[in-house]
């Protein structure tokens, strides 16, 4: 089976977490170390070229110029050939490169550089259809080549700002937009796309008990968790477990259970038989340890007596529950849901946070809302993230002394309360006989109203508006 011994985790530390969606790859990045070397040192005043150890180079790279030359003498087959032709044009214009850094010469007008290009082009092509004698071959590479002129003039044109893709107008836009962003989304001569910087940094000690995690919708909560569930890999930073890194710890996936915002059910399946085929793919071949496990998890989520009904019968609640069942299977140390009680009513919302508070004695529950409500009935810690940082992080009652002195009642006329809504960041109001009873935030005193003692909802305002930083 998939039991066996481990040792119990009593904390998780997420050490400077960043995801950055859209970021080069590994490749790219080992690719590019060169280019950013030459930025750095032009930063500081530098010369980047290292002109010994460029001269150096010249002499193994010009014999093996010469050894392709030597290899056109001895290759017959049209595929060789063309394949060393075009590694020897590659080299023919590196080396010019070299030796024009090293004699000091430069091509001050593009238009000299496009001319070099060009005729290196010419000349691979020309020289391609004397030795191959093959038109075909030739119109392909022909064409091969300006296509890539155009394609990369068209990405150029996005790249620098020149073409718009959002605000191009006329009778053919869409088919210029069309044409743009085709030519823009090639790889390596297109646009790469723009960054998003989904986690920044992250910091975080999370400990056995029920933890709450903040935030609004995009603040990256969900980036957080599919890290900590070893689903995304981090840009950079690191989440460790007894002082080992989550990601080479073997057997990572076994000691976490992640209940995602959207899983797939089997409707046509009643609830003992879905679990007990998740509990086959566990790895619990014993037919007799599965079913007790099966029916223990069942228990657990209060579902005995529905554990032959189908699926699809079950409400939101129940289904959730279903799922809860199917985390703990393999007994995880880390339980991990994300949104567990959107879509949910008030009731199914309160079992739901029980049952994961009960479940949190002896594990740690990580449970991500943006629901206050949620946090302040469950949670004995939490963090609030935004715009992916961390805006705080304690206990329930600490955040609400952040927001202290800063929440403001008043009794107002209709005509006021535009005037308050400009003047300051308004949590709520509710018309009555007497007038407009209004609650907003404002960082000094006010001359209406009254200060009140904030609630966990009005310190979570306070936070995502003013941007207090982490505890």
């Amino acid at each position: 089976t998939s039991q066996h011994v481990q040792v119990p985790i009593k904390a998780i530390y997420l050490s400077n977490l960043t995801k950055i969606y859209g970021a080069p790859g590994k490749l790219k990045q080992e690719w590019a170390r060169f280019e950013r070397r030459h930025m750095r040192l032009h930063t500081q005043g530098i010369d980047p070229v290292n002109h010994k150890s460029l001269s150096d180079s010249l002499f193994w790279k010009i014999p093996l110029l010469g050894l392709m030359i030597f290899l056109h003498t001895y290759f017959e087959d049209d595929i060789y050939l063309y394949l060393i032709t075009l590694a020897t044009w590659g080299m023919f214009f590196h080396i010019g490169y070299c030796l024009s850094f090293l004699w000091g010469i430069q091509v001050q007008n593009p238009w000299g550089i496009q001319g070099v290009k060009w005729g290196m082009a010419l000349s691979f092509v020309f020289y391609i259809h004397m030795r191959l004698n093959l038109l075909s071959v030739t119109i392909a590479s022909g064409v091969i080549w300006v296509l890539y002129v155009i394609v990369k003039w068209l990405a150029d044109q996005v790249r620098f700002g020149h073409i718009d893709l959002d605000h191009l107008s006329g009778r053919l836009a869409w088919g210029k937009k069309l044409v743009y962003r085709g030519a823009s989304s090639v790889p390596i001569i297109g646009v790469p796309r723009a960054e998003f910087r989904a986690l920044d940094g992250v910091n975080l000690e999370i400990g056995q008990g029920m933890f709450g995690l903040l935030g609004p919708n995009g603040a990256g909560k969900t980036t957080l968790m599919r890290i900590i569930c070893q689903v995304l890999l981090p840009s950079y930073g690191s989440v460790l477990a007894n002082g080992e890194n989550l990601a080479s710890r073997e057997g990572a996936r076994g000691i976490i259970g992640y209940l995602p915002q959207h899983f797939g059910l089997y409707d046509h399946m009643s609830a003992f038989d879905y679990l007990n085929y998740r509990a086959l793919l566990e790895g619990f071949k014993d037919h007799k340890i599965r079913t007790e496990r099966v029916m223990t998890c069942l228990e657990h989520v209060h579902l005995t007596d529905r554990k032959n009904d189908l699926i699809g019968s079950f409400s939101g609640g129940m289904k959730q529950r279903v799922g809860i069942a199917q985390t703990l299977l393999h007994l995880p140390q880390i339980i991990v849901v994300d949104e567990p009680t959107a879509g949910l009513d008030p009731l199914e919302r309160i079992r739901f946070r029980n049952l994961l508070a009960r479940f949190s004695q002896d594990r740690i529950v990580i449970f991500s809302t943006h629901i206050v409500e949620d946090i302040s009935g469950s949670c004995n810690r939490l963090a609030v993230l935004n715009k992916g940082q961390v805006q705080y992080v304690g206990t329930p009652l600490e955040m609400r002394n952040v927001a202290r002195g800063c929440v403001f009642e008043a009794l107002i006329g209709d005509t006021e309360l535009s005037k308050i809504e400009k003047e300051y960041d308004v949590i709520s109001h509710i018309r009555s006989e007497c007038g407009v009873r209004v609650r907003f935030l404002s960082e000094k005193t006010v001359a209406i109203g009254w200060a009140v003692d904030p609630s966990l909802e009005d310190a979570y305002l306070y936070l995502l508006r003013h941007g207090v930083s982490a505890c």
